[in-house]
């Protein structure tokens, strides 16, 4: 989906930034921090997608202010940065925003998460992934609750008004993919139910 990646991935001007977190926390809190908004913003690279998981998570986490939020991105980056052994992002903000939004996910999403980063991320056919799913450790409980967090939080998008079928960015992928790496039985067990039903 060409048109999904050229909006998420263009970066937009200051203030369409700030007007896009207006959007999902309101107006009121982002008047409060505006300079710390500002700076949030371009920490983010000004990128809708990194906007979104940010706003998203703020607004989860209502207690939190912006300067809260300004530390937990510092510390998410500095701790990727120091991470040698993974690839390095196109985009840092993304990168940051993503891993406070991960932290933030139940078990069953993340799983959800990470085995939806192994189908191809432009057509992701939800009845395929319920399908597949019967032959790993994912329920249909953890199925319903992770399609419903995760589109939520923008690390899914649908392609229809009927929600059969979704992709996800190209960054919430590598993302992902990274995610499950680190736990070799499970990328082993996904990878798997992945090949016996495709056939490969």
């Amino acid at each position: 989906d060409t048109r999904f990646m050229a909006v998420s991935v263009e970066e937009m001007p200051l203030e369409k930034a700030v007007e896009l977190l207006e959007k999902i926390v309101g107006t009121a809190k982002v008047a409060k921090e505006r300079d710390t908004v500002e700076a949030i913003c371009e920490t983010l690279g000004r990128l809708p997608l990194a906007v979104e998981l940010v706003g998203e998570y703020l607004g989860k986490n209502r207690h939190l202010s912006f300067a809260k939020v300004q530390d937990k991105l510092a510390l998410a980056d500095r701790v990727l940065s120091q991470d040698r052994s993974r690839r390095e992002y196109g985009y840092r903000g993304v990168a940051a925003a993503l891993q406070l939004t991960w932290d933030d996910l139940t078990e069953a999403s993340r799983k959800v998460a990470m085995f939806l980063s192994l189908f191809d991320r432009a057509g992701i056919h939800w009845a395929l992934v319920e399908q597949i799913a019967t032959a790993t450790d994912l329920t249909e409980i953890d199925l319903e609750e992770a399609r419903g967090a995760l589109d939520r939080l923008h690390l899914i998008r649908p392609l229809d008004e009927d929600c059969t079928a979704y992709t996800l960015h190209a960054l919430v992928q590598e993302f992902c993919q990274d995610q499950l790496r680190r736990q070799p039985p499970l990328n082993t067990a996904y990878r798997h139910a992945l090949d016996i039903v495709t056939g490969k």
